[in-house]
């Protein structure tokens, strides 16, 4: 192979390696800003968790507009941020259910320290996330507790 063609195909292969290369910096661009967003959300949420929060309220915690915010989660997590916190909210309470050493005084309590003012929309929200209902869940730890 001569030295110029060998330069050419050199130069072909680099072009052709480098031709995405923008939009790859740029999707890499916008999945660190994405995280940034729900990091910088998640700093917030975590101080009034038990809070439901209207998506404006949530769209000035992050620091941006709603579509970005949208976007933004379902880079991250796959679901939208309404959905993510109110999965977030539903694990507190499973953990506060399971807690040993405090079992709760009630699932109503525990509903309505995470944000559920309605018990029995809370109970069916949990029995879809984990299987059972939050009564059960309670009685098990209380049970296994003693």
């Amino acid at each position: 192979m001569t030295a110029a063609l060998e330069t050419e195909l050199i130069s072909f292969v680099a072009s052709w390696l480098l031709e995405g290369t923008d939009e790859l910096t740029e999707r890499r661009f916008d999945h660190l800003e994405s995280r940034a967003i729900v990091r910088r959300l998640e700093a917030q949420v975590f101080e009034r968790q038990a809070m439901p929060m209207s998506l404006a309220e949530l769209c000035a915690l992050a620091g941006v507009g709603a579509t970005r915010l949208h976007a933004a989660f379902i880079d991250i997590y796959g679901v939208s941020p309404a959905r993510y916190l109110g999965l977030m909210r539903l694990s507190n309470a499973r953990e506060a259910l399971l807690n040993r050493d405090a079992p709760p005084a009630s699932v109503k309590a525990v509903a309505w320290e995470n944000g559920f003012p309605y018990s029995g929309r809370f109970a069916g929200q949990y029995a879809d996330l984990f299987g059972e209902k939050p009564g059960d869940t309670l009685i098990r730890t209380r049970h296994l507790a003693q």
